[in-house]
């Protein structure tokens, strides 16, 4: 086989499994449970990357196939599955085809909500009156923690609110670039990790950019808001 057949047949291969790869990603991967949010919303965070690099690539027809939406919407809780059952069946009424893009929306709708304060709530038991207890020692400084009797629980640096760190907060992900831009630099957090103490030079997190074209060591979120241009520490 002569060598411009060979790096033909490597490239095809590359080319056709791309895809797959992305696709594999939202459709495999074991039933969501009631309650795991944070697995449902890192499902929605997934389906946005996978959207981005098959758009890229000009797969828009295998994003929205339906066998694709149908292993989606199969992973989802039974009580998920009925409401967008409900969704789905509206768009369909207005003429309209459901596509891979309203099923993200409605998966980091309902993500956020369960993960939201009152959303935390349900199907717990209701808490017996007590006497409220002393907290011992210091409050961490610039931490990312809101102290809850004597546990630690994660708490949002942009919406102050607990149960989901900022790389997950739709809050934060819905703003243009210059919005993250301005925020990111005012509480001097990293680009990669979205944390406080060190920049990106001093990140030990070895993750890149996953969208396909870019591969750049910074969070994909900034490709996301700014069409390619990454984020720039200015320090």
């Amino acid at each position: 086989m002569q060598k411009k057949e060979r790096y033909f047949i490597t490239h095809s291969v590359k080319v056709i499994s791309l895809p797959c790869a992305h696709i594999n990603k939202v459709t495999k991967g074991g039933v969501i449970r009631d309650g795991e949010s944070d697995k449902l919303l890192q499902l929605g965070m997934d389906m946005e990357n996978c959207q981005i690099n098959l758009t890229q690539l000009g797969c828009e027809s295998e994003i929205n196939a339906q066998s694709n939406l149908e292993k989606i919407v199969s992973r989802l809780p039974r009580f998920l599955q009925a409401e967008w059952a409900k969704e789905a069946f509206a768009i369909l009424e207005k003429g309209k085809v459901p596509t891979f893009l309203n099923l993200t929306s409605f998966i980091i709708a309902k993500a956020n909500l369960a993960s939201s304060a009152f959303g935390q709530l349900i199907g717990s038991k209701p808490q017996e009156d007590c006497q409220p207890q002393k907290f011992r020692g210091r409050k961490p400084q610039g931490s990312s923690y809101a102290t809850q009797g004597n546990s630690n629980i994660a708490s949002c640096y942009y919406c102050k609110k607990v149960g989901h760190l900022l790389e997950k907060c739709y809050s934060f992900r819905s703003q243009n670039f210059e919005s993250l831009k301005e925020f990111m630099l005012k509480e001097k957090l990293c680009n990669i990790c979205f944390d406080k103490g060190h920049f990106a030079k001093q990140c030990r997190r070895q993750d890149n950019c996953m969208v396909a074209e870019c591969g750049q060591r910074h969070h994909s979120i900034h490709w996301e808001r700014n069409q390619g241009r990454a984020l720039k520490e200015g320090k």
